[in-house]
């Protein structure tokens, strides 16, 4: 048998915590996950549209996920971090498919009024001033701007 010469480096990062530290952490966003989701569609499941049930769901999903990761961290097992680390990367995910659901219904609603002969009305019922808009492609820019900057670090760290 030969050694090896490699040489493990160590975690760096929130991997780097220590089991404890973690199993609060899901303990803590466990509940909060599913307490957030109470409070946010707690009066709406009955006028939930196809497409509504998406976020209830995977922020269920997340808060139960954080509990297991919970039980599992402190019984010090290294699979509540994979665990912890998929249900804290749902929240984006859950965020992301929101904006893809306001695309879809959105060119659907165009297309729709586009066959009516009514998409003049439609286009002229957007209120482009407000300031839900500006939030809304404020927030649209700077996911790009973020996206650019990730891609150009990479593109010189690679020596591109």
């Amino acid at each position: 048998m030969h050694a090896s010469n490699q040489t493990s480096t160590p975690p760096t990062g929130w991997k780097a915590l220590s089991f404890g530290t973690l199993g609060t952490i899901g303990a803590v966003a466990g509940p909060l996950l599913l307490l957030v989701t109470w409070l946010l569609f707690r009066n709406k499941w009955e006028s939930l549209a196809w497409y509504g049930w998406i976020t209830p769901a995977l922020l269920t999903l997340a808060g139960v996920l954080c509990l297991l990761a919970a039980i599992l961290l402190l019984a010090r097992r290294t699979a509540g971090r994979d665990v912890l680390e998929l249900a804290l990367a749902l929240i984006p995910i859950t965020l992301a498919l929101r904006l893809v659901t306001v695309i879809v219904i959105f060119i659907g609603t165009a297309a729709r009024k586009l066959f009516d002969g009514s998409i003049g009305s439609f286009f002229s019922d957007l209120d482009f001033t407000s300031t839900k808009f500006i939030v809304n492609v404020a927030v649209v820019v700077v996911i790009i701007a973020l996206v650019s900057i990730r891609r150009t670090a990479k593109n010189k760290a690679k020596g591109e």
